[in-house]
């Protein structure tokens, strides 16, 4: 009995010795834990005090490439920050872009077309870089990003566009990059999200590539679109800050009651606007459309985009004072 006894003495000293380190380590990991917090929360509350001073002292903004940011919420709570240039019409590209074919089925020499271009005088040229068609995106050049996610195949035949601009460039010719954006017309909010991020890494690989700028269509004239608007050009900049980024606009929206916010919206977000009469049919409406435009031409320096099969018309354009603009299919 008595030996018995010892016996479960020791196994209870030592059940004693495991349960009283076991707690020892449970209380380490609690203050460990108590720690890290008050280190994080001093962290953000440094982080705070030192954007309330430079509120205080009017430098709240952020730089993104030569711009400027805003703080903006998204649906999920996130703060973005988002570009916020200076507008000023005095430094808006003018340009006139003639329309030119991007990829073929054929190959293009580019040095070759870059020397024909500048033999007849060109100074800049309009590609598409992404349109739509019967509702989905359609890529118009080799893109190592949508390889990567397996949207396009690695032996294609599309334009490689750091050849394009590398020739035309050599030529001395501008280049205007017209991106059809599609993501805002998905079914659900998520993929809305997922499409913004791919779209916006399309437009950045093509400004790294040296587009001179890149003109984006497809935004609605909605309340919300110049913020939605300012997101996308948030991710490309994330992305690839040396961009030029300019908006499209409707000529739809000139007649609206809310021209004057819609534009000024836009202004506010991108480094030049331009105004889409790509779907005018003939030199008369186009003339009536710029009389009725001609305000926030004035304004905003817009660029004007017009069909190509109006080019014979820019003479008459460069007549009544209308010098900036460029073609598409």
């Amino acid at each position: 009995m008595n030996r018995r006894l010892r016996r479960k003495l020791r196994i209870g000293a030592h059940l004693s010795v495991e349960k009283s380190a076991r707690v020892g380590k449970i209380a380490l990991i609690v203050l460990s834990g108590l720690i890290l917090l008050i280190v994080l929360t001093v962290i953000w509350g440094n982080s705070l005090r030192k954007k309330a001073e430079e509120s205080k002292n009017g430098d709240n903004t952020e730089p993104i490439g030569e711009t400027d940011s805003i703080g903006m919420t998204d649906a999920d709570g996130g703060r973005q920050n988002l570009p916020l240039p200076a507008f000023d019409p005095a430094k808006v590209p003018v340009i006139n872009g003639e329309y030119i074919i991007l990829s073929s089925s054929r190959t293009i020499d580019w040095g070759e077309r870059a020397s024909e271009l500048k033999m007849k005088g060109t100074s800049a040229v309009s590609l598409i870089l992404y349109y739509t068609e019967g509702g989905r995106g359609v890529l118009n050049f080799s893109s190592k990003t949508a390889q990567a996610l397996s949207e396009q195949a690695a032996n294609n035949s599309k334009a490689n566009l750091f050849e394009v601009t590398g020739e035309l460039d050599i030529a001395g010719i501008y280049t205007s990059g017209c991106f059809y954006i599609n993501y805002t017309s998905m079914s659900t909010p998520a993929l809305i999200s997922i499409y913004r991020s791919y779209e916006a890494a399309l437009v950045a690989e093509a400004a790294h590539a040296g587009f001179s700028d890149i003109l984006l269509f497809g935004f609605n004239t909605d309340e919300a679109a110049a913020k939605e608007a300012a997101r996308f050009i948030g991710a490309v900049r994330e992305l690839e800050k040396n961009s030029l980024i300019g908006i499209a606009i409707p000529a739809a929206a000139v007649k609206s009651p809310e021209a004057e916010p819609i534009f000024a919206g836009f202004a506010a977000v991108a480094e030049f606007l331009a105004l889409d009469l790509s779907k005018v049919k003939n030199q008369e409406s186009l003339m009536t459309e710029l009389e009725g435009a001609s305000g926030y031409i004035k304004k905003y320096n817009l660029r004007l985009v017009l069909p190509e099969s109006l080019a014979d018309s820019v003479g008459a354009l460069a007549e009544a004072g209308y010098k900036n603009w460029q073609l598409v299919p």
